[in-house]
């Protein structure tokens, strides 16, 4: 398979080398921008996913404006929920954009448009993403620039680490940027119209299937100073199921932070989950760091659920998101894999307005 930059589309194979059940590989591809306007108390979405295996294709604009008035269970107030809105289309046309590079820089993405009959575009170049994106009445129009990549040096690099030189995995996962600056205007039939800045995360995902168990969080301070990100799940391979599979990354002024548990010598550890309550925490040692994340967000602050090509040929129910979510993030320096007695407390974060996402499957546990 011809090497490809992470974030430029991965044209789907028919190789009859590939067994069936996996052909064409990928049989999904989907793309996530997500701005943060701390100001207004605002974050929208836009996903932007094609099914190879039927060239069905989805956009989804997810939203939240926080009013900080809305009742939350426990009787106090909190910004409201989450919301989104989605729409299918057959004619997707997705268009690389090598023609209109200019260097020969090989690590940097050619860049792509994809296209969607009455539902817009996104067009996506090494240094600006401009979206224009309407979603049964919501339109949202973007342009993200001067990208923060999850590894400063390259942009190619991002949370899988090794894993990401293996072609056929059942998920690759990559963030292109964690902090873009961004502009926006968002409106709903002109009924209500913002016009603002903020700060933008970019990622995207391409494979068979998402993971089972799957849980995702992304937070970025309201000066752009810090970000944190997360994801992790486990595949059910008939009978067996594998251990949890899991990636985060870190940045502040001081401290730039890569783990993941494949890793030698990193570990995450005290994994909680609790979906019906909002809350999820771990703990992620490695050889110099113990970091403790928490978060938590009103149950009913998630959205409806998000469709995604969890199978093959149809689209379910994948995830719910809220971008209410409190992120608190506390890191230990030490010397060998965290013993106890000279562990030092170095960075704290808490982030506001974050997005926390649990899959379906995680919904709907007892």
């Amino acid at each position: 398979m011809k090497w490809v930059h992470p974030w430029d589309p991965h044209p789907p194979s028919l190789s009859r080398l590939l067994p069936e059940c996996i052909r064409p590989y990928p049989s999904f591809e989907g793309w996530f921008f997500r701005i943060v306007d701390p100001g207004k108390g605002m974050s929208f979405a836009v996903i932007i996913a094609t099914n190879y295996a039927t060239w069905e294709s989805h956009a989804t604009i997810v939203f939240c404006i926080d009013d900080g008035e809305s009742p939350g269970t426990d009787g106090s107030k909190h910004g409201g929920r989450t919301h989104r809105v989605q729409a299918m289309a057959k004619d997707v046309r997705i268009t690389s954009l090598s023609h209109l590079k200019d260097n020969t820089n090989s690590s940097e993405p050619l860049g792509f448009e994809w296209e969607a009959p009455e539902l817009g575009k996104v067009i996506v170049r090494p240094n600006e993403t401009k979206i224009d994106i309407c979603v049964m009445g919501y339109h949202l129009e973007a342009s993200l620039i001067s990208k923060v990549h999850w590894n400063r040096s390259s942009s190619y690099k991002g949370p899988e680490g090794w894993a990401r030189i293996i072609p056929i995995m059942p998920t690759h996962w990559h963030v292109y940027s964690v902090g873009s600056e961004a502009s926006y205007e968002f409106n709903n039939n002109n009924e209500m119209s913002i016009k603002s800045r903020g700060w933008a995360h970019e990622e995207k995902n391409w494979g068979v299937t998402f993971p089972a168990g799957h849980i995702w969080l992304q937070a970025i301070s309201d000066d752009n100073a810090a970000q944190v990100v997360f994801a992790g799940g486990y595949y059910k391979l008939g009978v067996i199921k594998t251990p949890y599979i899991g990636a985060m990354g870190y940045w502040s002024r001081s401290h730039q932070i890569d783990m993941r548990n494949i890793d030698i010598g990193t570990m995450f550890m005290d994994i909680r989950v609790n979906p019906r309550e909002g809350k999820f925490s771990f703990k992620a040692v490695n050889p110099s760091y113990t970091i403790l994340i928490t978060s938590s967000a009103d149950p009913e602050s998630f959205c409806e659920p998000i469709l995604a090509p969890v199978g093959k040929l149809e689209w379910k129910p994948a995830c719910r998101e809220s971008y209410l979510a409190n992120v608190k993030v506390e890191v230990y320096a030490h010397g060998v894999w965290g013993l106890p007695t000279n562990k030092t407390l170095v960075s704290t974060q808490t982030f506001s307005h974050a997005a926390l996402e649990f899959g379906e499957d995680l919904m709907h546990e007892d």
